[in-house]
């Protein structure tokens, strides 16, 4: 996805989605700080945050990679009720990435 940010590195990246992010999810609250991560021996950050979705409020982990000149975005969300009982599985889909 091309995000219209012209990151020359990963916390850029990060800090800059940030930014926009208010204006696209209601009530956001970040939790934590950024986290450094690998996917598939590729650097990447991590970081979480909940907003309203309606009805719901919805937890998320944002997980952004820089390759090249391309950046990606691998997301969770759910519910915040139900968020934490899938970790494992969020886990285990990052395991199971490879970039080719």
């Amino acid at each position: 996805m091309n995000w219209g940010f012209n990151a020359s590195n990963l916390d850029e990246l990060v800090e800059k989605a940030k930014s926009t992010y208010p204006s696209t999810y209601k009530d956001i609250e970040y939790i934590g700080e950024v986290e450094n991560l690998t996917v598939d021996g590729k650097d990447a950050r991590k970081f979480v945050f909940t907003y309203d979705a309606g009805a719901a409020r919805c937890k998320c982990w944002d997980i952004f990679l820089l390759l090249g000149k391309d950046s990606y975005l691998i997301g969770f969300t759910d519910m915040v009720e139900n968020f934490d009982d899938n970790i494992g599985d969020y886990e285990q889909i990052l395991k199971s990435i490879s970039f080719n």
